[in-house]
């Protein structure tokens, strides 16, 4: 666990959780506070919020599946920085499903183990789930010291 970080979660779409993401996201950094939000959707809708350019979520999956390291996008907003998701998620569901069937529940950690080198440079850690995708979702939960439902 992660201990400044906040997943924002709901299993259902379009009740708020981007919308909300990407304002405390900005209200922390507006306070002064270095902060992280890291978009977990495959739709990669915390772009369209924040305004930035993103590379589909790649670097986050081969981090999450020990292959590199995560990409941040720097200063989106003062303060505030990002990482990238989107479709490319996909593989890292898929990848994560199938660790799960082998019986290896390690693989729950993959998006912890991600994130476990950038977090400690930041004040706050905000998730932004998407919806309907419980192996991500078991990912950010194992990965957050708080979850906003």
């Amino acid at each position: 666990m992660l201990t400044n970080t906040i997943l924002i979660l709901n299993g259902k779409g379009g009740v708020g959780k981007t919308s909300l993401t990407a304002n405390l996201a900005g209200l922390a950094a507006r306070s002064g506070w270095p902060t992280l939000a890291v978009d977990l959707d495959r739709q990669g809708n915390l772009q369209r919020d924040l305004g930035y350019a993103s590379g589909g979520g790649r670097s986050l999956v081969a981090a999450a599946l020990g292959r590199g390291s995560v990409e941040v996008i720097r200063e989106v907003r003062p303060g505030l920085d990002v990482i990238a998701g989107g479709r490319v998620l996909d593989e890292l569901v898929a990848q994560m499903q199938v660790g799960l069937m082998n019986s290896k529940v390690s693989v729950l950690k993959a998006i912890e183990k991600a994130l476990e080198p950038l977090a400690s440079n930041y004040d706050v850690v905000l998730l932004d789930s998407g919806p309907g995708e419980p192996t991500i979702q078991a990912g950010a939960v194992r990965a957050s010291h708080f979850v906003l439902i």
